[in-house]
């Protein structure tokens, strides 16, 4: 009797322990404590260019040591440095042939704690964008008064400005720079029958870092008829 009452006890010790086992493996994850993320970067402005792009990243809280941006399936990465600052911090990534992006970014506060990713999209232009444009379109070319009066056809979406050269009646070459808001174009030097070139500066997106040339197009100015009163 004394022995069953023993096995009996020995299997109730062995059951509450096996018990007490589970019912700690069952909370062991949060015995551990907390994850603790660093904190993640507020916003992303990206500014477009040629075959690069500008990024401004804006940090509110004074709880990130550095930042990692990564592209090309986190195959490429750049470090910044934050140093627990607050404000806009800008860096340029070079060497992007124009296409579309993924980009990651990943804070990490002064413990190495990591927050979680912050995507965003980056855009680059280059060639191809580049052979697409078209230069500014001449209306007419009046001469009045000596003048040459240059008449410009309504820019195209993304003109910034235009960049004339012409022999002046000197005979030195000079450069104007035209911006898109011009349609009139006066020049009071220039040298009848003399040649002229131009070619238009466009910006892909408003506030891109790089400006791209169209071609460039040539032409003469007319003669200055004479008076025949």
């Amino acid at each position: 009797m004394k022995n069953i009452v023993a096995t009996f006890i020995l299997l109730c010790f062995v059951y509450a322990s096996m018990s007490c086992s589970k019912m700690n493996d069952l909370h062991e994850k949060y015995l551990q404590g907390e994850t603790i993320y660093a904190a993640k970067v507020d916003s992303v402005v990206v500014a477009p260019g040629n075959n690069r792009a500008q990024l401004e990243i804006l940090i509110l809280k004074q709880r990130i040591d550095k930042v990692t941006i990564y592209w090309d399936n986190n195959e490429k990465s750049k470090d910044l440095s934050i140093g627990n600052h607050t404000g806009l911090f800008t860096t340029v990534i070079d060497d992007l042939p124009e296409g579309e992006y993924l980009f990651n970014m990943i804070s990490y506060d002064a413990f190495a704690n990591k927050s979680l990713t912050f995507e965003f999209q980056v855009v680059t232009f280059g060639n191809l964008y580049r052979a697409s444009l078209l230069n500014r379109r001449i209306e007419r070319i009046n001469i009045e008064d000596d003048e040459a009066v240059i008449n410009w056809r309504a820019p195209l979406e993304g003109v910034k400005e235009t960049k004339f050269s012409y022999t002046a009646v000197n005979g030195i070459v000079s450069e104007i720079i035209i911006p898109a808001s011009d349609s009139r174009t006066v020049l009071s030097d220039f040298k009848p029958e003399g040649s002229y070139t131009f070619s238009t500066l466009y910006l892909p997106r408003e506030n891109a870092i790089d400006t791209f040339e169209s071609d460039i197009t040539s032409g003469a100015f007319p003669s200055i008829l004479p008076d025949t009163d």
